[in-house]
């Protein structure tokens, strides 16, 4: 028969052989909070750039949708360089919900941009115009 016995002492080697394994997870958990802090902040600085670029582009024509002012009328297709503005501006707007249903920035951040959206969205101009591209391009294919 195997007789199993337990050695009960413990070492000064086993004390610092714990601790530092304690040490190691307690500084583990703190990069790891770090790390989270860091995440955060990298998002929040790329929102910010994100909404700076609405405000300081002079491509991005959010103020059209916003005072509802009557850009789409006979002259828009004929006039290149507002059509390639409101083309920009909503290419924009669109790649921010692309990078939300990419999960890159979250339900949250885009919440941010939610005025915005909601102006665009709701602005008759905007209606119109999609409405036209839309049976256009049934035309076409």
């Amino acid at each position: 028969m195997v007789e199993i016995t337990f050695n009960t002492e413990v070492s000064i080697s086993d004390i610092i052989a714990g601790c530092s394994c304690l040490s190691i997870i307690i500084g583990g958990i703190f990069a790891l909070r770090e790390w989270n802090i860091n995440q955060k902040l990298k998002r929040a600085e790329y929102i910010k750039t994100l909404f700076d670029e609405i405000r300081s582009n002079s491509e991005i024509v959010f103020y059209l949708f916003e005072y509802d002012s009557n850009w789409y009328d006979e002259k828009f297709h004929n006039s290149k360089e507002l059509e390639r503005k409101i083309d920009y501006t909503l290419s924009y707007f669109s790649y921010i919900c692309y990078l939300n249903n990419n999960n890159i920035i979250t339900k949250s951040d885009l919440n941010y941009f939610r005025y915005e959206l909601e102006r665009i969205l709701n602005n008759q101009q905007f209606k119109n115009y999609i409405y036209n591209l839309y049976h256009f391009s049934k035309e076409i294919i």
